[in-house]
């Protein structure tokens, strides 16, 4: 703790100073390094291994992770899962018409979408470019109604999507391509 009362993290190394005539111990010598902004940059580049630094949505490795340890989950409880794979209809005709910056912020917006289109427990990622998937897990034992539970989360989904963006004053539809 810092005499301004913040905290900062250090790494210490303590040394023990001998008398040089006895050898006896007659100091500590103690030096600490301040480590605080290494912390933050090791856990910035942990984060971005495994987000999308334009959306912060998880990556595919993330993704890929969160799929093995559903699918261990689902062996082990007997709940069903789903995967809802997306693509957004004509991003490229958007990007090359009003620019990557324009494109960037619909991925951004559709991002917050998908966030509140889904549960707590659902996993959405970024796999690049325009396309999404969304791992659905908890749907339940009986396989009936997890077909229908995500089938529900799909309309959501297009629905949420379906609303006209703002990309910086310009009014834009899109639309979105799914398969569950």
């Amino acid at each position: 703790r810092c005499k301004d009362g913040h905290y900062v993290l250090v790494h210490g190394h303590l040394s023990r100073v001998h008398d040089e005539t006895t050898h006896a111990p007659k100091a500590i010598l103690a030096i600490w390094t301040d480590i605080t902004q290494l912390r933050r940059d090791q856990e910035k580049v942990q984060y971005l291994a495994f987000h999308d630094q334009l959306t912060q949505l998880p990556n595919r490795v993330a993704l890929m992770d969160r799929l093995h340890h559903a699918l261990a989950a689902s062996y082990r409880n007997g709940q069903h899962g789903a995967l809802i794979f997306l693509d957004l209809d004509n991003f490229k005709l958007l990007n090359d018409t009003f620019g990557h910056d324009t494109g960037d912020l619909l991925l951004q917006q559709v991002a917050a979408r998908l966030r509140s289109s889904v549960r707590g427990v659902d996993t959405i990622a970024r796999l690049g470019g325009d396309e999404f998937v969304l791992l659905l897990e908890e749907l339940g034992t009986s396989e009936r109604k997890a077909v229908i539970q995500a089938e529900t989360a799909a309309h959501k989904i297009v629905d949420a999507l379906s609303a006209p963006y703002d990309l910086r004053g310009r009014h834009y539809d899109c639309s979105a391509s799914l398969g569950i």
